[in-house]
């Protein structure tokens, strides 16, 4: 098996994202002489990029590079890395990121005889302003690190981010945000068969779209079993998904963790949850929000709990377009800012929707900060919303 490492002068990453609408060429004149050629990576062979090279995978130009290149072997980057040209990882190829990775165009995983590899390894950031489609069902894609879809960089212009044909699987136990609101959807999945697990932070980031649900998935009865189109499952089984702009999958079950933000979910399943997870309006940016959940088949049932914060410039709303249910077993946990003068005459409103049935209105399940003394909560549920009131 065949090793090499590239010595090419490092240029850092986030450069890279300065330079919106100037002649990548100019940027790179020092180092055009450096570009890898077709194919990258042959089979069996192990391509390393140290920590202290850069590597610019395809031509440097002004517009949209031509052709493609494949990695068939290993590519294992600890430095910095720039793809200009579509890149398939394929025929069993990994590709490996430790350091920085740039992705301005097509990042795709193939492969007939065997399905290709893409892991972001714990500190490694990969930064995609092209767009990743994965068109074989076994393809993996492994998130410890940090993965960012931005809007397009440079000359080219992409707006896919997760492309029309994903298939596969990804694992997020690190951080993946999505940030592009130039999009109409950064995450257009059509149908086909993609499982998603969460046990990081998922983000999408306001004004921005991940909607993988835009064709309904269809049983395999219909389809068979050898070209499925059973759609997206999101699984989170820790971690957190922070919803600021729009989310949607086919399938989500959220057994753990939380879920916040100030955005909509979309396509929330019948039951959503177990008593694990923790929905939580706002976010880190905006702590004071306003969450809105859309279920698929008119109504949710939630066991788990629901933290709201009151604060002197507003309280959070958890906002349903349908019926909501808190089961038995559903809890409300509310915290106030202590800027926030508590006072009798106070009331807000925490929870909406067509028709709401909480548990709580006893406050045996509502976990409510001390008041000073003489005043007491009051939990009023008048069947489309919930107010709490300091009487």
């Amino acid at each position: 098996m065949k090793v090499k490492t590239n010595p090419i002068k490092p240029l850092c990453l986030f450069t890279l994202l300065s330079f919106k609408g100037v002649a990548l060429a100019d940027v790179y004149t020092d180092i055009i002489g450096s570009i890898f050629t077709d194919p990258v990576v042959s089979a069996g062979e192990i391509v390393t990029v140290k920590q202290t090279d850069t590597a610019i995978i395809g031509d440097i130009k002004i517009g949209p590079a031509k052709g493609s290149n494949h990695i068939k072997g290993n590519l294992v980057n600890y430095g910095q890395t720039y793809t200009w040209k579509d890149v398939f990882v394929d025929q069993g190829g990994v590709l490996e990121n430790y350091g920085n990775l740039s992705v301005a165009q097509a990042l795709s995983i193939t492969g007939n005889q065997a399905c290709g590899k893409i892991i972001n390894h714990t500190g490694g950031k990969l930064i995609l302003s092209g767009y990743m489609d994965f068109y074989c069902y076994s393809a993996e894609l492994e998130n410890a690190g940090i993965l960012t879809v931005v809007s397009s960089v440079g000359y080219w212009n992409y707006q896919l981010g997760l492309t029309s044909v994903m298939r596969g699987r990804m694992r997020n136990t690190g951080a993946l945000l999505i940030d592009n609101s130039e999009s109409s959807n950064n995450c257009n999945n059509l149908n086909w068969p993609f499982a998603i697990t969460n046990e990081g932070v998922f983000e999408i980031a306001s004004g921005s779209v991940c909607d993988f649900a835009t064709s309904p998935a269809q049983p395999i009865s219909q389809t068979g079993t050898k070209y499925p189109r059973t759609g997206t499952s999101y699984t989170q089984v820790s971690g957190e998904t922070v919803v600021n702009g729009t989310f949607g999958v086919h399938t989500l079950s959220l057994k753990a963790g939380k879920l916040s933000g100030n955005g909509t979910v979309k396509r929330a399943p019948k039951v959503l949850g177990l008593p694990a997870l923790e929905i939580s309006p706002g976010s880190q940016i905006e702590p004071i929000g306003k969450l809105t959940l859309i279920p698929e088949q008119g109504i949710t049932i939630f066991n788990g709990t629901v933290n709201i914060d009151l604060s002197s410039k507003g309280n959070d709303l958890l906002q349903v377009e349908g019926n909501f249910y808190m089961s038995g077993s559903a809890h409300l946990y509310v915290t106030v800012n202590r800027n926030l003068p508590l006072r009798r005459g106070l009331s807000f409103t925490i929870i909406t929707g067509a028709y709401v049935d909480t548990n709580f209105s006893s406050e045996e399940n509502a976990l409510l900060p001390p008041l000073p003394a003489g005043l007491k909560w009051q939990i009023v549920n008048d069947g489309t919303s919930v107010k709490l009131n300091i009487i």
